[in-house]
């Protein structure tokens, strides 16, 4: 990493800042400057190259800025003395990195910077939004074990049941999101996507599971949907709207669960991505047994089979989501569908971007290293805005950042827990303001303290930033234990039916 102020000598030496060429003059002796023919004084070579006409605008309109940045970049470096020899001279000729077709993987998935960025985020978000569905439906599916719902039990369920179905649909389209903007076409896309590039470097196995997840949830959303409405439902309706959805849904996880295995069957047990794919195809198995068989059972086996089933393929989620937060933290942004994309950092493979400031530019590499071993990688996760230097480690998200991580995400899904059954069960409007108050505050904490940890997963091990790194996560560890007692605390008194009726 380094600084390079405007007009130093290294900037002087650089090719010229996207301008035109065209000759200048020199005087007799070959020097530039001197004097016309005629007597004028001839121009300078600086004031030739200042007036040549700026083409920064015409780059970037036609989409080469970037290119030019790392060419100058590169220049800089070798100008200054730190090149190592360029790529395809004798020396390198027979390494591992010649020889392995990964090498080229890196350039295939990360074209830019930006592409890297892109897959760093939208992958972090699946884990965390997995995580707090996953949270969130794993009470409502338990709670009806505990003590059967009552009219204002049930009211308060479906609404929570709502907003964990809404995280998990947002988790699996984030998925689908990535996938479809997986090839670098040019533009953003949200829902139709331009298939041939994809399926020229996506396994079809991977394309039917993140599209079956995402129609599964979308399938199973109708369902809720359904129950929330305030009418009573005739016995075909029923089935049409609620019994059937939820079979499709819990089939349709099955299958991409089954997609996730068929996809990483040849990598080794001992691959944390063979654990979550067979763990996932576990979860849609039960989820295609209590959404198979317990809507048909009778009423009064068939709720509490449902949910049983429901419940221990959440919990299951919630452990996967969780492990895929560790994929996340050793770059495997992949995660278990992409997993071609898991590979492109192990080939060793570079990036430079630069950032305009305000005494010159500010030069960023981000140099891609081999890792032997999953287990290796978890302790090397690079920093995106780290130090700077070349090759630089630091910035990796520790186990215990990933523990903190799963608590934050704990704290974001019981204050939204605690702030639904705060607004249906409060006593007056005195009562409801300061106890959703509390809740709704922790709620944003939370959420920003993930927004945070989405593009910065380190701080300098020094002070003041060291203390005040452990100053929140003491704080947000206080939070959460007050948001959980406050849960239990109304959890416990689903037990007593009269606290429901008043």
């Amino acid at each position: 990493m380094e600084i390079v102020p405007r007009g130093s000598p290294a900037d002087m030496e650089a090719p010229p800042d996207a301008r035109a060429s065209e000759p200048v003059s020199s005087s007799a002796d070959g020097r530039p400057g001197g004097t016309s023919p005629g007597g004028s004084p001839r121009r300078t070579v600086q004031a030739s190259v200042n007036d040549l006409p700026d083409l920064t605008g015409r780059l970037i309109k036609e989409g080469l800025h970037e290119e030019y940045l790392q060419y100058r970049a590169r220049y800089l470096m070798w100008r200054q003395g730190g090149a190592s020899g360029a790529v395809g001279e004798v020396t390198e000729l027979g390494t591992t990195r010649r020889q392995s077709p990964e090498a080229y993987l890196h350039e295939l998935w990360h074209p830019t910077p930006q592409k890297f960025d892109f897959f760093y985020t939208v992958s972090y978000w699946v884990a965390v939004v997995g995580v707090v569905g996953a949270m969130i439906l794993t009470f409502v599916n338990f709670a009806p074990l505990v003590h059967k719902p009552g009219k204002l039990h049930a009211t308060v369920l479906l609404r929570i049941d709502f907003v964990g179905d809404f995280f998990f649909t947002l988790s699996t389209y984030l998925s689908y999101f990535e996938l479809i903007n997986a090839p670098e076409t040019g533009r953003v896309r949200y829902i139709f996507p331009d298939w041939g590039p994809i399926r020229e470097r996506v396994n079809l196995e991977s394309v039917v599971g993140v599209v079956v997840y995402l129609l599964a949830m979308l399938v199973w959303d109708t369902a809720c949907v359904t129950r929330l409405m305030p009418v009573e439902l005739s016995p075909l309706a029923a089935i049409v709207f609620v019994k059937l959805p939820i079979a499709i849904g819990g089939l349709g996880f099955f299958v991409g669960g089954f997609c996730e295995v068929i996809h990483n069957w040849d990598r080794s047990w001992r691959k944390l991505e063979w654990w979550i794919s067979v763990l996932n195809a576990l979860a849609g198995f039960l989820f295609l047994v209590g959404g198979g068989l317990g809507p048909f059972l009778p009423a009064a086996v068939g709720s509490a089979f449902g949910s049983a089933c429901f419940a221990l393929g959440l919990v299951v989620y919630t452990t996967t989501s969780a492990l895929l937060i560790v994929m996340w933290r050793s770059n495997d942004f992949g995660l278990t569908l992409l997993r071609q994309l898991n590979a492109t950092l192990r080939a060793g493979a570079q990036h430079v971007s630069i950032s305009p400031t305000v005494d010159g530019v500010f030069i960023r590499h981000d140099t891609g290293f081999p890792r032997p071993s999953q287990t290796d990688a978890a302790g090397q996760a690079r920093d995106r805005r780290g130090s700077g230097q070349a090759g630089s480690r630091i910035g990796r998200l520790s186990t215990r950042g990933v523990a903190f991580l799963v608590l934050y995400c704990w704290l974001f899904a019981a204050g939204i827990m605690n702030t639904l059954a705060a607004w249906f069960l409060a006593t007056g409007p005195s009562s409801v303001a300061l106890t959703m108050f509390s809740d709704v505050l922790w709620l944003f904490v939370a959420a920003i303290v993930l927004v945070i940890h989405s593009s910065l997963t380190s701080v300098p091990n020094q002070q003041p930033y060291r203390l005040a790194m452990l100053a929140m996560r003491g704080t947000l560890v206080l939070a959460t234990v007050h948001q959980t007692l406050i849960f239990a605390r109304w959890l416990e008194n689903l037990r007593h039916p009269a606290w429901w009726s008043a």
